[in-house]
């Protein structure tokens, strides 16, 4: 059985904690969807490029401009330049789903309506899910390449998204069933 928490944070309703929650969520998404965006557009060209300044730092290379031209390039056809802007267009489209969700759930809640709120829960928590194994996975990544200070700061980051994330679906799923249990009683 699931929880039902009574109020919001601060002692605010549930109903004003779902929307606060929706539209906080929603700015989240669209600033993640416009990042996307431009990660996909421009991005990948000058992470290339940033990769070819660093390895010139690190190596103690200096490319003439013909040379850095040519590497550009080469890397251009070799990398994962496809690879990288595939996976900024994934993940606009998750960001555009997820958008579209919070504004489903905002209305919902002004309108009291469970339907529109309940796939915001559903996609929250596949996301909760998805997002929780990809950051350990990071983290472990970080702790085995030797920046042990960046995994443990992942850590807690983690550990703190993890509890507000369970906390907003806790809030809204909490609205949610108020809302059908309202919606029951008022049937009968």
């Amino acid at each position: 059985m699931v929880m039902h928490l009574k109020s919001c944070c601060c002692g605010c309703s549930l109903k004003t904690g779902t929307v606060i929650i929706g539209v906080l969520s929603g700015i989240g998404a669209l600033c993640g969807l416009i990042m996307s965006i431009l990660g996909a557009s421009v991005g990948t060209g000058e992470l290339q490029k940033e990769f070819l300044k660093e390895l010139e730092k690190q190596k103690g290379i200096t490319l003439d401009q013909a040379e850095y031209e040519e590497a550009v390039k080469h890397l251009e056809a070799t990398s994962g330049n496809k690879t990288l802007s595939a996976l900024f267009i994934c993940l606009a489209i998750v960001y555009g789903i997820h958008l579209i969700f919070d504004i489903l759930m905002v209305f919902g809640a002004s309108a009291e309506r469970p339907r529109m709120i309940k796939p915001w829960i559903v996609f929250a928590i596949m996301a909760l899910v998805v997002q929780s194994i990809l950051s350990f996975v990071n983290i472990i990544f970080h702790f085995t390449s030797g920046a042990a200070m960046v995994g443990v700061l992942g850590l807690v980051m983690l550990a703190v998204g993890i509890a507000l994330a369970v906390y907003f679906i806790l809030v809204v799923n909490s609205f949610h069933t108020e809302l059908l249990s309202n919606n029951f009683q008022n049937k009968i």
